[in-house]
């Protein structure tokens, strides 16, 4: 590809977006998210929504994109930018919270010989 044509970013993201192999697309989806910052550059609102939509389904933990897309659709939907829904869990939260407790049903009642457990034992490995 000629990185001197002036379609260069167009034509990178629509060859990533051709890919059939997503694990191979994901690793250019910088590709995708580049022709959608040109095109929110340029005021193409609805395209630059479709590519960063693209772009996350590629890297679906791409912050900038979703941050991005969130703005556009607030505007095209008429919303104010601090109604627009965020992501519901963290990447940096635990599998599960420590003030929720876990639900018991009978396959996972913890009895008395399991509560003097002190942590997972260690398993030697030959």
């Amino acid at each position: 590809m000629n990185p001197f044509d002036p379609d260069h970013n167009r034509l990178a993201a629509e060859r990533v977006l051709a890919l059939k192999n997503n694990v191979v697309a994901g690793r250019h989806a910088d590709w995708v998210l580049r022709y959608a910052r040109q095109m929110d550059e340029r005021g193409e609102s609805q395209q630059a929504a479709c590519f960063y939509r693209e772009a996350l389904r590629l890297d679906a933990n791409n912050r900038e994109a979703y941050a991005r897309l969130a703005i556009l659709e607030a505007h095209s939907s008429g919303d104010p930018v601090g109604t627009v829904a965020k992501p519901v869990v963290s990447d940096s939260a635990p599998y599960w919270p420590a003030n929720k407790p876990v639900p018991q049903s009978p396959r996972r009642q913890i009895d008395s010989r399991l509560e003097s457990v002190a942590g997972c034992p260690r398993i030697g490995i030959a």
